[in-house]
């Protein structure tokens, strides 16, 4: 379901409708909106001389540009990132850490963000410097730390141990 906000041009079509004696069910129909929208178009944004269209989208700018977007990563999650990754933790590794231990459910996209925000502001990043990896099992590239697995001796195929 896509979510777009009221134009100012629609506020207008709702004020001169309004003021033409349309119900509000009848607009919502003519504009494409659901009534609900309309309904609350309305109460939020009437003053003291009623509905008017500028004021309301003023009203509207004024409130979205106040709210901000809640955000999980605060500085103490950002400093467990931030150690975990020094400690040669790949960012999935990271979040999965985070959601065992910390029970913070996080995207392994989000520890890669903080990564690419702070090498682009000159930050200390390369003390969890990320290279990419090919997988060739699944021909997809996979961006994790490269790691070295030593691989068990053997003499004529067989395992020594």
């Amino acid at each position: 379901m896509n979510y777009t906000q009221l134009t100012e041009n629609e506020r207008y079509q709702i004020y001169v409708m309004k003021k033409a004696g349309h119900r509000q069910k009848v607009i919502a129909t003519l504009l494409g909106r659901n009534a609900s929208t309309i309904s609350r178009e309305l109460c939020r944004n009437q003053g003291l001389r009623g509905y008017r269209p500028g004021q309301a989208q003023r009203l509207s700018d004024a409130r979205r540009q106040e709210a901000h977007k809640a955000s999980k990563v605060t500085d103490e999650v950002r400093r467990w990132i931030e150690t975990l990754l020094r400690q040669e933790l790949s960012p999935q590794q990271v979040v999965d850490y985070l959601q065992r231990h910390k029970q913070l459910s996080l995207h392994h996209e989000t520890v890669y963000q903080l990564i690419y925000e702070e090498k682009a502001t000159g930050g200390n990043s390369s003390n969890y410097d990320v290279r990419v990896v090919v997988n060739d099992q699944t021909n997809r590239t996979a961006y994790a730390r490269t790691q070295v697995v030593q691989a068990t001796p053997r003499i004529n195929g067989v395992r020594l141990r």
